[in-house]
C-alpha cells in the first residue's frame, strides 16, 4: 500500500497548501485504505482506533507529507543560488489584494506548523540538524487525531 498508493496520492504534496478540509481528506483516504486491505466495509462500523489497533499501525500519512513539505521548505530556505524560490514562498507581490479573506499561502503551514514567524523560519532552517529535528516534531504532532486520543 505504501508503495503503489501512498506515492500515488501524494505526488507532488512539497507544493502543496493544505487547509484543515485536506487534513480530513488524507485522513479519511487512510483509513479507507486500511479498511480495504481489511475487507472492513462501513457498514460494519468499526471504529478507525480498532482498525488501527488489529493492524498494529498508527495514522502517519497527513504527517508524511508535512514532514516532505518542512524538508522541502528547508532545503529552499538554504539554497544560495536561487533567490526567486524564496521570493516565490514568501509570496511578495506588488499591488492591491482582491477583497474577502487572504488565501491561504505556503508559508501558512509552516508557520502553523511550526509556530514561527517567516523569517525566524527561514532562519531557523539554516542550521540543518535543529531544523530536522523541528522536521519530526511537527511530523509527529500533525499525525494526531483527536478521535484516536479520546478511544486509548
Amino acid at each position: 500500500m505504501k508503495t503503489l498508493v501512498w506515492t500515488t496520492i501524494t505526488y507532488g504534496a512539497k507544493g502543496w497548501t493544505l487547509k484543515s478540509e485536506e487534513k480530513k481528506r488524507i485522513q479519511a483516504a487512510e483509513m479507507f485504505c486500511y479498511r480495504r486491505l481489511m475487507h472492513v466495509s462501513w457498514k460494519d462500523r468499526k471504529k478507525n482506533t480498532d482498525i488501527l489497533t488489529e493492524l498494529n499501525t498508527e495514522r502517519e500519512s497527513f504527517g508524511a507529507i508535512v514532514k516532505r513539505k518542512m524538508t522541502y521548505f528547508g532545503h529552499m530556505a538554504r539554497n544560495k543560488n536561487c533567490s526567486i524560490t524564496k521570493d516565490i514562498i514568501q509570496g511578495k507581490i506588488e499591488g492591491k489584494r482582491k477583497k474577502g479573506r487572504p488565501r491561504m499561502a505556503y508559508m501558512d503551514n509552516v508557520r502553523a506548523w511550526t509556530g514561527l514567524a517567516p523569517h525566524a523560519a527561514f532562519h531557523a532552517a539554516q542550521d540543518r540538524e535543529a531544523w530536522r529535528k523541528e522536521c519530526r516534531r511537527a511530523s509527529r504532532a500533525a499525525n494526531a487525531h483527536p478521535d484516536d486520543a479520546a478511544d486509548r
